[in-house]
């Protein structure tokens, strides 16, 4: 299991306990170590992918520890434990974590803006946490918004009338890269003749291929069977077509997907409710954006640069 960045805070101490300067890499390997970290664990990555998750944590260790003035850095990413990082050591032998800490005026001023009293009786961010790095909890937030957003994006497409969730997957398929305006590259086909194609759109700005659409709007728990997918194959036999797509606001039953993937001649790629609001969301179809956070990183090219 990997360790939160609070429980491993006298990991950190201990590994600084001999008195000699020591990078944080090898601060690092000596806590996986400690840990017993598989390679699996030691690669897993938060929900964005852009860090490990251990490694992370071992960096907000190394910061709140800073933070407190238990360990100094003579240089950029050397450390050596400081003299109340030592009777830290002493006074915790079974480890501490951030309630220790928050006796320490440093440690209190650094969270100063997140906290509107340090009456130990309120509850606190620093407190309150599980240990989790600031990027994991951002990921989480922002996981937990996303996929509220996917819901709520599904339940309107499903309100929409039939004809116009055809034109929302043409807009979709035009916003996402392919053809180059609704004019000119796509098509909604028209009722009397569409013989099972309800779109058609240019792979390409300069049309070398075309892909044929079939939209179906239905409930969002419902499921498309294989014979659904059948007929689709079928139409798309009958109008030469080599690749088609099938998007609809439900699900495919495991045997439609199975017969999707089986064919050879012709490319069927499936989209459920649920990756079609993905989409949607993905390219700015149908949402708008209400706020944007950049996270920057210390740039260590810049300071290494002589």
């Amino acid at each position: 299991m990997i360790p939160k960045y609070d429980e491993i805070y006298y990991d950190f101490l201990e590994v600084l306990s001999d008195g000699k300067v020591h990078t944080l890499k090898e601060i690092r390997e000596k806590i996986a170590g400690k840990w017993k970290l598989s390679e699996e664990e030691r690669i897993a990555r938060i929900p964005s992918g852009t860090q490990y998750v251990f490694d992370s944590r071992v960096g907000w260790a190394r910061t709140y520890l800073k933070k407190a003035g238990f360990i100094e850095s003579p240089s950029r990413a050397i450390f050596i434990i400081s003299p109340r990082g030592r009777n830290a050591l002493k006074e915790n032998p079974h480890g501490f974590g951030n309630s220790y800490l928050e006796q320490f005026s440093e440690f209190r001023e650094f969270f100063k803006p997140e906290t509107e009293s340090l009456d130990p009786s309120k509850p606190t961010a620093v407190s309150n946490n599980e240990g989790e790095s600031p990027e994991e909890k951002m990921d989480q937030a922002y996981g937990l918004i996303f996929e509220g957003l996917v819901e709520e994006v599904l339940t309107e497409v499903t309100k929409m009338t039939p004809d116009a969730f055809e034109y929302l997957v043409v807009n979709l398929l035009l916003s996402m890269g392919y053809g180059g305006s609704l004019s000119e590259n796509g098509l909604v086909t028209e009722k009397s003749g569409d013989e099972g194609i309800d779109g058609i759109i240019k792979e390409d700005k300069l049309g070398f291929d075309q892909i044929y659409i079939q939209a179906k709007k239905w409930a969002k728990d419902g499921s498309v069977s294989r014979p659904e997918i059948q007929k689709f194959v079928g139409a798309l036999l009958g109008q030469g077509a080599s690749k088609g797509l099938y998007i609809t606001t439900a699900k495919f039953s495991k045997q439609a997907i199975e017969y999707a993937t089986k064919q050879l001649s012709t490319k069927i790629v499936l989209i459920d409710g649920d990756k079609l609001a993905r989409l949607m969301i993905e390219n700015n179809l149908g949402v708008s954006v209400t706020n944007t956070y950049v996270i920057r990183r210390l740039d260590s090219d810049f300071f290494n640069e002589s």
